[in-house]
């Protein structure tokens, strides 16, 4: 949910930049679900649960 709501957050400033200049939200490899001991921290950034592959709340906050 925090995802979720940092996402919210950044989609409402990117879309009140003044003069059109935001233009968008790119979130790199939002499907990227890392294997056990593949170290890095990355799978915390993917938009996926990790065991059930299942969208995430942040996911869903990129729609609203």
């Amino acid at each position: 949910e925090g995802q979720a709501m940092f996402l919210r957050r950044l989609k409402k400033v990117v879309e009140e930049t003044p003069g059109g200049r935001g233009a968008g939200i790119l979130w790199w490899a939002p499907a990227w679900i890392g294997t056990k001991g593949s170290g890095g921290g990355w799978s915390r950034y993917t938009l996926f649960d990790g065991k059930t592959g299942e969208a995430l709340p942040g996911l869903a906050a990129l729609k609203d």
